[in-house]
């Protein structure tokens, strides 16, 4: 059970649902957008933002690289805490979302 629980921690290392949600909030784009952003299912990032499965680590990271290609970065606070806050686009797809 130790193991199963270490692992899980590591999984929101990576990104929570929460930082999920809110990093598309920050740029204002919907799920499907995500999605073909980060190559994933559209259904698979409601069902984690929704708290009813944790993808795959795989996933995460795809999730997560496209979320700070589209300007979001994570951050880490000295009490543990996270969040996400906007940043500059690492690449043109936050203007493709827009238009």
């Amino acid at each position: 059970m130790a193991n199963s629980f270490a692992f899980d921690e590591q999984l929101r290392l990576v990104l929570t649902a929460a930082q999920c949600r809110a990093g598309r909030a920050l740029v204002g784009i919907k799920r499907a957008q995500l999605a073909d952003a980060a190559g994933v299912a559209a259904r698979t990032i409601g069902d984690f933002e929704a708290g009813a499965r944790v993808p795959r680590v795989e996933t995460l990271l795809a999730l997560r690289i496209g979320l700070e290609d589209l300007g979001i970065e994570f951050t880490q606070q000295s009490n543990g805490g996270r969040g996400v806050r906007i940043g500059s686009p690492h690449s043109d797809q936050l203007a493709a979302f827009m238009m």
